[in-house]
């Protein structure tokens, strides 16, 4: 279970609790200064996070990280994006597992214009 020194075979259900508390605290230290936090969930090309068994604990892992940031949006009532699943698995999309070519980028940008422009809207309404 072991691949560059770490156990990759380890529940990941505690760090998932800390990493939903950290959303938590930065979403407050946002608000706390007048912004609003939009929560976007990680891209990935799941056939380069690895091979055989370790590929798909950290494919999973990587999902259930993204539903984590997508369940705390939701339960702070925060915008959220699931960039991830609106990105194709693409392999000129990524220049690794999770970095992406231009292309990618703008797809990227693609996919966040149309629900940050609405939500600006909303706020400049309520203005």
């Amino acid at each position: 279970n072991e691949e560059g020194g770490r156990d990759w075979g380890r529940d990941i259900t505690a760090g998932r609790g800390y990493f939903r508390r950290n959303l938590t605290l930065i979403a407050a230290a946002c608000r706390q200064a007048g912004a609003e936090p939009v929560f976007l969930t990680q891209p990935a090309l799941r056939d380069r996070l690895g091979e055989g068994a370790f590929q798909a604990k950290v494919a999973a892992d990587f999902t259930r990280y993204n539903q984590s940031i997508l369940e705390t949006a939701a339960e702070l009532q925060a915008l959220a994006i699931d960039v991830d699943a609106a990105t194709p698995q693409e392999p000129a999309l990524f220049i690794d597992a999770v970095h992406q070519t231009p292309e990618g980028v703008r797809r990227f940008t693609e996919t966040l214009y149309p629900p940050l422009a609405e939500a600006l809207r909303r706020r400049e309404s309520r203005r």
